[in-house]
C-alpha cells in the first residue's frame, strides 16, 4: 500500500476525466479527502482508508482487476514445496 501513489482530492492536478464518487463505498469525494491510486492502466482512485481496507481482502483494483504484486512473495521462499510457512 505504500507504493500506490496518494493525493488530496480537489487540490490541483487534473479531474477532466477523474472520478466523483468512490466506488468502494459510494460516497463523493469531497475536497481535501485522501485518495489512493491503483497503479492500473486507468489510474483508478478511491478513498485511502477504503482502499486500505479493500487491499486487506485483495490484490486486485475493484473497478478493472488489475493485479497488485504481492508484498510477501519472498515470504514464500522460505516455505518447503507446496507448504504453507
Amino acid at each position: 500500500m505504500a507504493a500506490l501513489e496518494k493525493r488530496k482530492h480537489g487540490c490541483g492536478g487534473g479531474g477532466g476525466g477523474a472520478a466523483a464518487q468512490c466506488v468502494i463505498c459510494i460516497e463523493d469525494y469531497e475536497v481535501g479527502d485522501d485518495i489512493s491510486v491503483m497503479p492500473c492502466s486507468y489510474g483508478h482512485s478511491f478513498h485511502h482508508a477504503c482502499l486500505a481496507d479493500w487491499l486487506a481482502r485483495s490484490r486486485f483494483c475493484p473497478l478493472c482487476r488489475h493485479k497488485l504484486p504481492a508484498d510477501d512473495d519472498d515470504d514464500q521462499d522460505d516455505a518447503p514445496d507446496g507448504q504453507a510457512p
